[in-house]
Protein backbone atom coordinates (compact mmCIF):
# COMPACT_ATOMS: atom_id res chain seq x y z
CA UNK A 1 0.00 0.00 0.00
CA UNK A 2 1.44 3.43 -0.82
CA UNK A 3 1.25 5.96 1.48
CA UNK A 4 0.01 8.51 0.02
CA UNK A 5 -3.07 6.61 0.26
CA UNK A 6 -3.17 6.66 3.82
CA UNK A 7 -4.84 9.61 5.60
CA UNK A 8 -2.09 9.80 8.59
CA UNK A 9 0.62 9.95 6.24
CA UNK A 10 -0.95 13.57 4.84
CA UNK A 11 -1.43 14.38 8.62
CA UNK A 12 2.47 14.66 8.99
CA UNK A 13 3.07 16.35 6.13
CA UNK A 14 1.13 18.93 7.22
CA UNK A 15 2.61 18.66 10.37
CA UNK A 16 5.64 18.68 8.79
CA UNK A 17 4.90 21.59 6.28
CA UNK A 18 3.26 23.93 9.56
CA UNK A 19 6.16 23.60 11.36
CA UNK A 20 8.39 24.76 8.41
CA UNK A 21 6.39 27.60 7.59
CA UNK A 22 5.39 28.78 11.17
CA UNK A 23 9.75 27.82 12.55
CA UNK A 24 10.92 31.12 11.31
CA UNK A 25 8.55 33.37 13.14
CA UNK A 26 8.92 31.58 16.35
CA UNK A 27 12.69 32.04 15.87
CA UNK A 28 12.56 36.15 15.08
CA UNK A 29 10.29 36.41 18.41
CA UNK A 30 12.65 34.12 20.26
CA UNK A 31 15.49 36.53 18.78
CA UNK A 32 12.96 39.59 19.32
CA UNK A 33 12.52 38.73 22.91
CA UNK A 34 16.20 38.00 23.90
CA UNK A 35 17.00 41.49 22.08
CA UNK A 36 14.03 43.20 24.65
CA UNK A 37 15.40 41.44 27.44
CA UNK A 38 19.32 42.69 27.34
CA UNK A 39 18.12 46.54 26.59
CA UNK A 40 15.72 45.76 29.88
CA UNK A 41 18.55 44.33 31.36
CA UNK A 42 20.70 47.61 30.58
CA UNK A 43 17.87 49.86 31.28
CA UNK A 44 17.35 48.94 34.79
CA UNK A 45 20.78 48.41 35.93
CA UNK A 46 22.29 49.97 39.23
CA UNK A 47 23.52 53.13 37.77
CA UNK A 48 27.13 53.96 37.83
CA UNK A 49 28.49 57.37 38.81
CA UNK A 50 31.18 58.84 40.19
CA UNK A 51 32.61 62.13 41.62
CA UNK A 52 34.96 63.52 39.17
CA UNK A 53 38.26 65.89 40.18
CA UNK A 54 37.33 67.67 37.02
CA UNK A 55 34.18 67.28 35.67
CA UNK A 56 32.29 66.46 38.79
CA UNK A 57 28.98 64.33 39.04
CA UNK A 58 28.58 61.94 36.19
CA UNK A 59 26.60 59.43 35.22
CA UNK A 60 27.65 56.20 33.73
CA UNK A 61 25.71 55.14 30.42
CA UNK A 62 26.45 52.09 27.50
CA UNK A 63 28.93 54.62 25.15
CA UNK A 64 30.40 56.80 28.16
CA UNK A 65 29.90 59.32 30.87
CA UNK A 66 26.97 61.81 30.64
CA UNK A 67 27.33 65.31 33.20
CA UNK A 68 26.88 68.56 33.54
CA UNK A 69 29.91 71.59 34.15
CA UNK A 70 30.21 74.73 34.65
CA UNK A 71 32.09 75.79 31.61
CA UNK A 72 33.81 78.94 33.01
CA UNK A 73 35.11 80.29 29.12
CA UNK A 74 31.38 81.46 29.17
CA UNK A 75 30.43 80.94 32.78
CA UNK A 76 27.14 78.75 32.58
CA UNK A 77 26.43 75.24 32.57
CA UNK A 78 26.57 72.97 30.01
CA UNK A 79 26.29 68.97 29.48
CA UNK A 80 29.31 66.73 29.06
CA UNK A 81 29.82 63.51 27.58
CA UNK A 82 32.91 61.60 27.75
CA UNK A 83 33.90 58.35 25.47
CA UNK A 84 35.20 56.55 28.01
CA UNK A 85 34.97 52.57 29.81
CA UNK A 86 33.00 52.16 33.09
CA UNK A 87 36.44 52.74 35.05
CA UNK A 88 36.01 56.89 34.13
CA UNK A 89 37.62 59.34 32.06
CA UNK A 90 40.97 59.44 31.86
CA UNK A 91 43.89 61.98 32.54
CA UNK A 92 44.15 63.03 28.87
CA UNK A 93 40.58 63.50 28.65
CA UNK A 94 40.79 65.74 31.45
CA UNK A 95 43.78 67.42 30.42
CA UNK A 96 42.16 68.10 26.74
CA UNK A 97 39.08 69.82 28.92
CA UNK A 98 41.23 71.95 30.48
CA UNK A 99 42.89 72.75 27.40
CA UNK A 100 39.55 73.51 25.70
CA UNK A 101 38.04 75.89 29.13
CA UNK A 102 41.41 77.75 28.28
CA UNK A 103 41.61 77.96 24.54
CA UNK A 104 37.72 78.34 23.78
CA UNK A 105 37.29 82.08 23.84
CA UNK A 106 40.13 82.64 21.43
CA UNK A 107 38.69 79.54 19.01
CA UNK A 108 34.99 81.33 18.96
CA UNK A 109 35.46 83.04 16.56
CA UNK A 110 36.57 80.48 13.95
CA UNK A 111 33.81 78.21 15.49
CA UNK A 112 31.20 80.89 14.80
CA UNK A 113 32.56 81.77 11.16
CA UNK A 114 31.92 77.72 10.70
CA UNK A 115 28.88 77.97 12.18
CA UNK A 116 27.27 80.77 9.96
CA UNK A 117 29.38 79.37 6.92
CA UNK A 118 27.15 75.92 7.32
CA UNK A 119 23.89 77.72 7.39
CA UNK A 120 24.77 80.25 4.54
CA UNK A 121 26.14 77.64 2.11
CA UNK A 122 25.09 74.31 3.52
CA UNK A 123 21.87 74.84 4.58
CA UNK A 124 20.08 77.50 2.86
CA UNK A 125 20.79 76.75 -0.31
CA UNK A 126 20.31 72.77 -0.18
CA UNK A 127 16.27 73.80 1.65
CA UNK A 128 15.98 77.75 0.72
CA UNK A 129 12.22 77.53 0.24
CA UNK A 130 11.79 75.82 3.78
CA UNK A 131 14.47 78.55 4.90
CA UNK A 132 13.20 81.44 3.54
CA UNK A 133 12.97 83.36 6.32
CA UNK A 134 16.40 82.09 7.85
CA UNK A 135 18.46 83.81 5.06
CA UNK A 136 20.31 87.35 6.90
CA UNK A 137 18.88 86.57 10.35
CA UNK A 138 21.70 87.46 12.77
CA UNK A 139 22.26 84.31 14.50
CA UNK A 140 23.17 83.81 18.43
CA UNK A 141 25.26 80.68 19.08
CA UNK A 142 24.83 79.60 22.83
CA UNK A 143 27.40 76.82 23.55
CA UNK A 144 25.58 73.66 25.22
CA UNK A 145 27.48 70.87 25.18
CA UNK A 146 31.01 69.13 25.42
CA UNK A 147 31.57 65.88 23.80
CA UNK A 148 35.61 64.32 24.14
CA UNK A 149 35.84 61.41 22.64
CA UNK A 150 37.66 58.24 23.54
CA UNK A 151 40.36 59.13 21.32
CA UNK A 152 40.74 62.66 23.35
CA UNK A 153 44.65 61.46 22.94
CA UNK A 154 44.38 62.66 19.43
CA UNK A 155 42.80 66.27 20.56
CA UNK A 156 39.25 64.97 19.46
CA UNK A 157 36.31 66.92 20.75
CA UNK A 158 32.82 68.34 19.48
CA UNK A 159 30.88 71.48 20.95
CA UNK A 160 26.96 71.25 20.27
CA UNK A 161 25.51 75.14 19.55
CA UNK A 162 21.75 75.86 19.96
CA UNK A 163 21.46 79.09 16.96
CA UNK A 164 18.71 80.72 18.38
CA UNK A 165 16.71 83.31 16.82
CA UNK A 166 13.95 85.76 17.92
CA UNK A 167 11.13 84.57 15.65
CA UNK A 168 11.78 80.99 15.10
CA UNK A 169 13.38 79.42 18.24
CA UNK A 170 16.15 77.48 18.32
CA UNK A 171 18.18 75.17 15.61
CA UNK A 172 21.09 72.95 16.81
CA UNK A 173 24.30 72.69 15.45
CA UNK A 174 27.95 70.07 16.43
CA UNK A 175 30.99 71.49 15.38
CA UNK A 176 33.61 68.55 15.19
CA UNK A 177 37.35 70.15 16.46
CA UNK A 178 40.57 68.21 16.12
CA UNK A 179 43.86 69.82 17.19
CA UNK A 180 42.39 73.16 18.20
CA UNK A 181 41.00 73.16 14.15
CA UNK A 182 37.51 73.69 13.42
CA UNK A 183 36.41 71.09 11.39
CA UNK A 184 32.88 69.81 9.80
CA UNK A 185 29.93 71.26 11.06
CA UNK A 186 26.56 69.38 11.06
CA UNK A 187 23.49 70.73 12.45
CA UNK A 188 19.18 70.62 11.78
CA UNK A 189 16.02 71.80 12.70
Amino acid sequence: MFPFNNPTFWEYVGAILVAGAVAPFVYMLYVAGRLAIDDLKELYRPTVSLDDPVFGELRFFKFGWLGEVDFSANQSGISIFIGASESGPTDQQRDLYKQIELKYNDLFPEIEKALRNFIDNDLLPTFRDDFVDYVDHDWEFDLCGIEISDGSESGRWSAEYSAIDEEDGDMTYTVEIVNWVVGEVTGDD
